[in-house]
């Protein structure tokens, strides 16, 4: 599996104040996704696959969003749950989940660096 492993692998760094400071720290930067030069880098796809109740359900208990939304709704849970029964308030809750799992995109860092020492594309 690991056998077409580089043995090596080179980072790109502009010559100024913080790359500088990087290599002479010996620290690395995990750039944010919003951070990278190709907005389709890191891009989450909109599908979620929430064609179902139980789908949606499942997410909320696994993710724990389920006790936010409760409380950024001043709902109860049995209103929680009446919730999957109407088309429009379902739909605020796949919204929720949408925008949640957005946000989160930019609390992961990206380390990128290439096999090749000599690329031209990452010199630009």
């Amino acid at each position: 599996m690991f056998q077409d492993t580089p043995k090596q692998y080179f980072k790109y760094r502009a010559v100024n104040e913080y790359g500088i400071s990087a290599l002479s720290n010996n620290e690395i930067y995990f750039a944010a996704p919003s951070e990278l030069n190709d907005p389709f880098d890191c891009r989450i796809p909109y599908d979620w696959g929430f064609e179902s109740n139980e789908h949606i359900k499942r997410y909320f208990e696994i993710s724990g969003l389920k006790s936010e939304f409760i409380k950024e709704n001043h709902i109860n849970e049995m209103n929680y749950y009446h919730l999957f029964n109407d088309a429009i308030q379902r739909q605020k809750l796949v919204d929720f989940l949408t925008i949640k799992i957005l946000d989160t995109s930019d609390k992961y860092g990206i380390y990128s660096v290439s096999k090749v020492h000599d690329s031209i594309i990452m010199l630009i």
